[in-house]
């Protein structure tokens, strides 16, 4: 029996990840609320049935397709308490502004009421995102102080950011390193939700009925990142590895992705890299400060690349520091068209003494196109690409 095992859930264009390291489980974003419904509950009940539990529960940050599949476990976790659930990693508003400073956040009356209603939901199916409207009651961070859970615990309650720890025990055997977030990155968040509620029109009263933490989640939930516009290159049926590694980086900029947390997981000998969606800037900063320059580039057993494998949040300098023999890229393509062939080129185009193996939850073209004999025997890697329609596990 293998000591760890990753399961990746076909998660539309968002991430699910069950990690399971000896008999400590660990749930990592939950996708859609159709992530869950079809995936997600079936193992947990197996899980519970078992007499086993979730040691923690990570939401990584507040986009829809990695919380949205959260908000119904807890919800029906909160009627039927059917698993257990062991720490919650989750950063709100109270730990950004714990003082909740009498701040005059202006809000419309039909607004608050929605906001008091929970945060906003979305199914997707096929290429096709569908709102489901609002979990009637509650918002995640409701949810865990209803369910008295232990929230941030390893924090102290305040913020999961490296400013607050960086070296995290979880379990005896299990340790975790935290790259992103810092506490700028989380307080420009905040500044952008807070910039987003005047613009609305919002009317005074937000301060004195106590829903920050909603409000701030809702927002931040329906946050849709605006495309980010790029030349048009004419396809090619061989992608052209070489030209594509060398192309132009610009970073990603936005405060959703800023916020989210991407870590290192050990356990025993094995080191994984979930780099969330995170900026590749703070990521590789605090790598420089973790490891000796000969260390470089530290090798991992498994890397899940940046959101989704958008270009912005794969660097150059974040890839001369890291490697592995295996990166999982988890989208099915709709939406932002995830992933970049940058990103794929920069990773393939590097010498190394192992094949690589690049997996995909979904079955892409994209992928298709790097699956090219020439190219994999030129730069010694393995295309492995899921049907979309089972969890993809990988096992160490």
């Amino acid at each position: 029996m293998s000591d760890i095992k990753l399961k990746i859930y076909p998660a539309q264009n968002g991430d699910s990840f069950l990690l399971s390291a000896g008999n400590t489980y660990l749930l990592i974003d939950g996708g859609y609320v159709n992530t869950y419904e079809n995936f997600i509950l079936r193992d947990l009940k197996s899980l519970a049935d078992a007499g086993e539990a979730l040691s923690h529960v990570i939401v990584t940050h507040m986009d829809q397709d990695h919380i949205s599949g959260l908000l119904k476990l807890f919800e029906q976790n909160k009627a039927e308490d059917f698993i257990g659930i062991g720490n919650v990693w989750h950063n709100s508003y109270r730990h950004i502004n714990p003082e909740q400073e009498e701040e005059k956040a202006i809000v419309k009356n039909e607004e608050l009421e929605e906001i008091k209603g929970g945060a906003y939901l979305k199914k997707v199916s096929s290429d096709e995102e569908t709102p489901i409207g609002a979990i009637q009651g509650s918002s995640l961070a409701a949810f865990l102080l209803e369910g008295k859970y232990p929230w941030n615990a390893e924090f102290g309650g305040r913020a999961v950011a490296t400013d607050n720890g960086q070296h995290i025990l979880l379990t005896e055997d299990i340790r975790l390193t935290l790259l992103s977030p810092n506490i700028e990155k989380l307080r420009k968040l905040e500044r952008a939700w807070r910039k987003e509620l005047i613009k609305k029109g919002y009317l005074n009263g937000l301060s004195e009925t106590g829903y920050y933490d909603d409000a701030f989640e809702f927002m931040v939930a329906k946050h849709r990142e605006r495309p980010r516009y790029r030349e048009k290159k004419i396809a090619k049926a061989t992608p052209d590895i070489a030209n594509l590694a060398s192309q132009s980086f610009l970073e990603d900029t936005t405060a959703a992705n800023g916020s989210s947390m991407a870590f290192i997981i050990e356990y025993k000998t094995i080191k994984l890299l979930f780099l969330g969606d995170a900026h590749p800037g703070i990521v590789a900063e605090n790598l420089k400060s973790l490891y000796k320059p000969e260390d470089f580039p530290v090798r991992f057993d498994l890397i899940k690349t940046s959101h989704h494998g958008s270009w912005a949040n794969n660097s150059p300098e974040l890839y001369s520091l890291i490697d592995s023999p295996s990166y999982v890229f988890s989208t099915n393509g709709l939406g932002h068209n995830h992933p970049d062939d940058e990103t794929i080129a920069h990773i393939v185009s590097r010498k190394s003494e192992y094949t690589r193996k690049l997996f995909f939850n979904y079955p892409l073209e994209k992928a298709k196109a790097f699956d090219e004999s020439s190219l994999r025997e030129e730069y010694n890697y393995e295309i492995i690409q899921a049907d979309g329609e089972t969890p993809l596990e990988i096992s160490f």
